[in-house]
């Protein structure tokens, strides 16, 4: 998630494809595991690893950036194991960025965060992503084998102040190819769980919502898009928002409502 990772030591970096990226992050998993580390893979492969081949296609049409699709891989990891992960990738040829951990844990905003240099540039999370937002993600590594829960995918994307037009398409395609359920089940976005966390934080409701009413309008401009495709979104952007509004909102959402956006409601962040 790192801006500015092009050019290294006033060298181009390499494009690595898609493909090969993702296959890199299952290596690094299945290598952590076995060390009894806990790494799971955010971001828009994480999205891609749970796509059908149709949803790929479409991503890839999509063109989410142009050059290299995916520039970097994102993992959350247990804060606990903070130490281990760093012996663990210096040991396979990482380089801790130790610029990046002073930015991150000062200026830039950001807690819990750590930066690897290399081929392929890695950042690692601990325990949440803390960036414009909050999502809590300590206790919701398991829900899947590789990635953090669809769930807490789209909510990573959702708690975008200035949301981008690759976050955009990244959410449209998530939505297209899965289902809107009640649990975390397998392949499902669980909207009872992210209504119940938007009712007691007025300030990620109002970025979140904010962003899927301009998602509904947004996806009816790309040509890539079946009509099929746009309505099956808007439909199911519609439903998380009903989800989102019919949730009961606790005294600490209200109380904050009553302010709205004369106040900041999120966290400024640089990376």
């Amino acid at each position: 998630m790192v801006e500015n990772r092009g050019i290294v030591g006033g060298e181009k970096k390499e494009v690595v494809p898609a493909e090969e990226l993702i296959k890199e992050a299952i290596n690094i998993m299945e290598e952590a595991k076995k060390e009894g580390l806990t790494l799971k893979l955010i971001g828009g492969p994480a999205i891609r690893m749970h796509l059908s081949p149709e949803a790929k296609e479409l991503h890839k049409k999509l063109k989410r950036i142009e050059g290299q699709e995916f520039p970097d891989l994102d993992f959350v990891g247990i804060a606990k194991q903070r130490k281990k992960v760093r012996k663990f990738l210096e040991k396979r040829g990482w380089k801790f960025d130790s610029y990046i951990f002073f930015m991150s844990g000062g200026t830039a905003g950001v807690k819990n965060h750590q930066v690897y240099r290399g081929r392929i540039d890695i950042d690692v999370f601990y325990d949440e992503l803390d960036m414009c937002h909050k999502v809590p993600l300590k206790d919701r590594l398991e829900i899947e084998p590789y990635t953090i829960s669809l769930t807490d995918l789209l909510l990573s994307k959702l708690q975008i102040v200035e949301i981008n037009e690759k976050d955009v398409k990244d959410i449209i395609v998530l939505l297209r190819d899965h289902k809107i359920g009640e649990e975390d089940a397998p392949e499902t976005i669980n909207a009872k769980y992210i209504a119940k966390l938007f009712a007691d934080d007025w300030g990620f409701w109002y970025t979140a919502t904010t962003n899927l009413k301009k998602i509904k309008e947004a996806c009816k401009m790309y040509d890539q898009l079946s009509e099929e495709d746009k309505q099956d979104v808007i439909s199911k952007i519609d439903l998380l928002l009903k989800y989102i509004d019919e949730e009961p909102k606790t005294k600490k959402w209200m109380k904050r409502a009553k302010v709205g956006t004369k106040k900041k409601w999120y966290k400024e962040v640089r990376i």
